[in-house]
């Protein structure tokens, strides 16, 4: 069962405040302004930096619609919970769609209701201490209540786009922001048959299963069926595409992972039944995890698409996030 907590909150009148400030007529503006520091310093600095790095070796992280400043962010935030519970503050609530459980008196992260917005995948790398002072008032909400609930209270952005992308690179397009510190050069695109196709503007901006970008079309003596990346290489900067959305040079068996971590400390089992996620909103697809001395060996009860070296697998058994780790290579027959 649930641990409850008696819970103190500390109010602040927003809607007074916001009313003072003039322009900054909503919540999300006023907080904007306080975190815009600390965003373009420490935020930047501490996670750009490595999500900058990773590019330069050809490997896409995921974004903040993925783990790399997320989780971080939120860990950065668990660990400092103590700070906040000097001003009086029991627990720390976040939006996050994800739910925690209790088992032997240690948090569990849990799916939350709405499944398609669940971001346990976001945090997996986050320890179940963490969590235990943590509430997610959106556990037990879809999407849709979420706005519903946001429109009777009067929030002018209750009908808002869901963000997307970077969260410290805002509303500009990826590729110039990384032109700022990565030099791009231009390069082939090639079919499996060594054909070349196109040209790219730059490997490193280019991920498995990726569409959007090539502006490949038109080929001599090949039907009219989109062109996704299966594969690329740095060394020589090329981009290999092929046609079809479930191509088999587009799928996999498994998966080889880095080290584990877990969400909660216990001993490693040498094989696992469980579910396996690849991607934020990717469907859990059933696998055994074998756990070896410098990484895991994940196979799949089902070939999966778009295997990306860089990006999170994250495990799951019974709707409860494990934990996960990073990608190191996809596995073929």
């Amino acid at each position: 069962n649930k641990i409850m907590h008696p819970v103190r909150y500390v109010w602040y009148d927003f809607h007074k405040e916001t009313k003072k400030k003039g322009k900054w007529n909503n919540l999300a503006s006023l907080l904007l302004l306080l975190y815009q520091d600390f965003r373009a310093q420490s935020y930047f600095c501490r996670l750009g930096n490595g999500h900058i790095l990773s590019y330069q070796v050809g490997v896409v992280r995921t974004n903040c619609m993925d783990n790399l400043d997320r989780t971080n962010v939120v860990q950065s935030l668990f660990a400092r919970r103590s700070l906040l519970m000097q001003i009086g503050a029991d627990h720390i609530a976040t939006g996050h769609y994800a739910r925690i459980a209790y088992k032997d008196d240690h948090a569990v992260l849990m799916r939350s209701k709405d499944l398609n917005k669940d971001q346990t995948y976001f945090l997996h790398e986050v320890s179940g201490k963490e969590f235990a002072k943590c509430i997610f008032p959106l556990e037990g909400l879809n999407k849709s209540e979420v706005r519903k609930i946001a429109e009777k209270n009067n929030f002018v952005n209750y009908d808002k786009k869901d963000s997307v992308g970077i969260c410290f690179v805002g509303e500009r397009n990826l590729k110039d922001f990384l032109k700022r510190f990565i030099k791009f050069e231009s390069g082939n695109i090639k079919d499996s048959d060594g054909n070349i196709v196109g040209v790219h503007p730059g490997a490193l901006l280019f991920t498995q299963g990726q569409r959007q970008g090539l502006n490949v079309g038109g080929v001599k003596d090949k039907p009219e069926l989109p062109w996704y990346v299966y594969d690329k290489s740095i060394i020589l900067n090329e981009v290999y595409v092929c046609q079809g959305e479930f191509n088999d040079l587009l799928m996999s068996d498994g998966l080889l992972m880095q080290e584990m971590k877990w969400i909660n400390e216990m001993t490693i089992p040498k094989k696992l039944d469980c579910e396996v996620q690849v991607r934020h909103r990717g469907q859990p697809v059933k696998c055994t995890a074998h756990f070896l001395e410098n990484g895991v060996k994940i196979l799949f009860s089902e070939k999966m698409r778009a295997i990306a070296p860089g990006q999170s697998a994250v495990l799951y058994k019974n709707n409860e996030c494990l934990g996960g780790g990073i990608i190191a290579k996809a596995l073929k027959d």
